[in-house]
């Protein structure tokens, strides 16, 4: 979901490269119907998404790594040590007082 929204969000631009990847992932796996159904509702097609682990190809390869939760980072962090200078909570970037909820809740 993350994926697609942020994609729509950028909207055409080339000059960054957007991919999701899990710490608990397997991978090929599609999204839930209800995770294409609520990006539906936002305009978003995300039904040709697959799941993919997070590697330690793909940390190299980020500038930064956005999680959900406190415990993604931790995990994140702790799997792969070189990425804790480019991982972030992704709420860390809403305005003051947007949200009382640092993780970002699953749907």
């Amino acid at each position: 979901m993350a994926e697609g929204l942020f994609r729509r969000l950028l909207g055409n631009r080339k000059d960054i490269e957007i991919l999701s990847a899990g710490v608990h992932a397997v991978r090929g796996q599609p999204p839930s119907l209800y995770a294409v159904q609520v990006c539906e509702e936002e305009g978003v097609d995300i039904s040709g998404q697959r799941s993919q682990p997070l590697t330690a190809a793909l940390v190299d390869r980020a500038t930064h790594i956005f999680a959900m939760t406190g415990g993604h980072v931790e995990t994140i962090q702790t799997m792969f040590p070189q990425s804790a200078d480019k991982t972030f909570l992704l709420r860390e970037f809403e305005e003051p007082g947007t949200t009382v909820w640092r993780d970002v809740p699953d749907p």
